[in-house]
């Protein structure tokens, strides 16, 4: 990991467990209409309340990413392909690991929208997330598709790996260190386009913050899990 990275301390021990989507991790079930007024209430803009507005914003934040990039003069590679279902099939169509893949959450902790990005062969621990972040209430607003159904219903754009961009969702970005381990990594900017980039540079230039948030559980890449203990800074 860089030494620079921006690092938030945690403490905790405990279970491993993933969230399903929709779910209020802190007791209560959160459904498809509490979502929807969750989102155009942290983000009173049109994008919140018009689809064809947000794809567009999801755009146009894909292309400034891409501009601080350049500027930046970091390494990348943006393809368009196929659609692609998640973000286990979109590190197939990139032929990468699981592990140079991300996959992102969005949250919702204690009023606040964070997008979480870790390992696509990793599973968020939410418990440890809490933690971390210091709040009492910590609910799943949208997750990669390959997750649940849950979390996309009358949301805007299509079924897929959810975007790796904190900017459409008005939130801060949380990266798992894990994703710092890696040469480059793959993200997706919408089911039909994405990036490859250095971490370093997706986390300096999407301003995140490096949070360690996975549990014990690998995904192995012809199925199955794992046990294996996160790697921290």
């Amino acid at each position: 990991m860089r030494p620079d990275a921006p690092v938030v301390p945690h403490h905790w021990a405990g279970s491993t467990y993933a969230p399903a989507v929709g779910q209020d991790v802190s007791g209560s079930a959160s459904r498809d209409a509490e979502i929807w007024r969750a989102l155009r209430a942290a983000r009173p803009r049109p994008e919140a309340t018009d689809p064809a507005a947000f794809v567009g914003s999801l755009a146009g934040a894909s292309e400034r990413f891409v501009s601080r990039i350049r500027a930046a003069g970091a390494g990348h590679e943006v393809r368009v392909h196929e659609p692609v279902r998640h973000a286990r099939h979109l590190a197939a169509t990139w032929m990468r690991p699981l592990g140079m893949t991300v996959r992102a959450t969005l949250f919702e902790a204690d009023g606040e929208h964070v997008l979480v990005a870790v390992p696509a062969d990793r599973k968020i621990d939410a418990p440890r997330l809490r933690g971390a972040l210091g709040v009492d209430r910590l609910a799943v607003l949208r997750a990669d598709r390959g997750v649940g159904r849950l979390g996309w219903t009358n949301l805007p754009g299509d079924p897929g790996p959810l975007p790796g961009l904190p900017e459409p969702f008005g939130a801060r970005l949380i990266v798992d260190p894990e994703i710092l381990g890696a040469e480059d990594v793959v993200l997706s900017f919408s089911p039909t386009s994405s990036v490859r980039v250095a971490p370093s540079a997706y986390v300096t230039v999407a301003e995140g913050v490096v949070v360690g948030c996975v549990g014990r559980t690998r995904l192995l890449p012809g199925g199955g899990v794992t046990d294996c203990p996160p790697r921290d800074p």
